[in-house]
């Protein structure tokens, strides 16, 4: 058995994003079947590798080595400076990973400049190469206008096209992403879904289910173009200008932070406030203290393929749930109990079903053991161990 893995990602603990969730899983199925696995990663934003403290949960075991490399602030709103530090950073992680000796080699995208990079610098390295692929990030142009946005498009698609026949094997999250690249490319395509880990599932399932909590709506997650959290900023003022005043609290980072909370000034909301992104302790707090959980995914063809983490999370806590996306992730949606799907990017609809979720205080679903028995992370993950023997 070929059993020294490398797993190179964007980012790993402390930090929990779906990034380094999916990591997590993935490295501790194969360290409890006595892999010698080694995780590259780059560190948050801020802070040097050399201040990197291994975590606790995972000190037991003596069959993992963990590699930080430094990750460098810029700005990511310039695609020219995104994309040369980019490279520059994906070029740290895959010299660092190639310090190790390896049978497998794991690249996780959906860091743009690391599929590239990876695909030229692994192409001569005798190891089996496994892309995951988390996200079509590459498509993300096409729902800008424009020639300059239809051309980046172009050459970007192509770019990730190419470097993706170089791996071996490609493992999507989806199976509409599988369906895109098996229809695009020449390599072996398989899906592994996403899900959730049996430790987040069972401490989200803890938080209090709010029925008698005042009307209230909660959105955590990244705040960019892709999410479109405007469209919750609008419905909540189409409500307050009804006399409905809802309690609203938007927690995470990303570009749009800023634009966000601008238009909550500008519409004089009564009761609403956007924080940074807070630590999974203080976030299931917040979760406990609002009535609604909210996300959305924009109307966008790219986007359609996408099921983020967010909608096993909040099913977890069996609260009433409000989400504007289309695609694969509303049919997983439609499947569970408490669950309000409707158009994105649509604040009048958007508040419609805010009055609705409001006076849903007979809800008293329980979606743990449906998650349990089909999405638990840990069971969907253990087909790595497949692709790698």
């Amino acid at each position: 058995m070929n059993n020294r893995v490398t797993l190179i990602c964007e980012s790993f603990l402390p930090e929990r994003t779906a990034g380094s969730n999916r990591a997590l899983s993935i490295i501790n199925t194969l360290l409890l079947s006595d892999y010698q696995v080694t995780v590259c990663f780059l560190m948050p934003l801020g802070c040097a590798s050399q201040d990197y403290i291994f975590p606790n949960e995972l000190k037991c075991f003596t069959n993992l080595k963990l590699i930080p490399v430094t990750r460098k602030i810029y700005n990511k709103s310039n695609l020219l400076f995104r994309l040369m530090n980019e490279t520059m950073q994906a070029k740290k992680l895959i010299s660092k990973s190639l310090e190790v000796d390896s049978d497998t080699i794991i690249i996780s995208t959906p860091m743009l400049m690391l599929l590239p990079v990876a695909a030229w610098y692994l192409k001569n390295a005798k190891v089996h190469t496994i892309l995951e692929v988390r996200d079509l990030i590459w498509r993300y142009y096409e729902f800008k206008t424009g020639l300059l946005s239809y051309l980046i498009s172009e050459v970007l698609t192509k770019i990730s096209i190419y470097s993706i026949n170089k791996f071996d094997d490609v493992v999507t999250v989806t199976h509409s992403q599988r369906e895109w690249l098996v229809s695009k490319t020449k390599t072996n395509v398989i899906a592994i879904e996403n899900g959730i880990d049996l430790n987040t599932l069972q401490k989200l399932s803890t938080v209090n289910k709010g029925a008698l909590l005042d009307d209230s709506i909660i959105y955590a997650g990244s705040i960019g173009y892709p999410q479109n959290i405007s469209t919750l900023v609008e419905a909540v003022y189409l409500l307050q200008n009804k006399g409905v005043i809802i309690r609203l609290t938007i927690v995470g980072n990303g570009p749009e932070f800023d634009k966000v909370s601008e238009l909550i000034e500008k519409r004089k909301l009564l009761n609403a406030r956007v924080i940074p992104a807070v630590k999974f302790e203080q976030l299931s707090e917040e979760y406990s203290n609002h009535k609604i959980l909210y996300g959305q995914l924009r109307n966008i063809p790219s986007l359609e393929t996408a099921v983020p983490t967010k909608v096993f999370e909040y099913l977890a806590m069996s609260k009433p749930i409000i989400f504007g996306l289309k695609g694969e992730a509303k049919d997983i949606l439609l499947k569970f109990e408490g669950v309000v799907v409707v158009e994105p990017d649509k604040p009048q609809e958007l508040a419609e079903a805010i009055l609705k979720q409001i006076s849903n205080n007979v809800f008293k679903g329980n979606n743990y053991n449906q998650l349990h028995s089909n999405y638990l992370r840990e069971n969907l993950i253990s087909k790595y161990k497949d692709l790698i023997c």
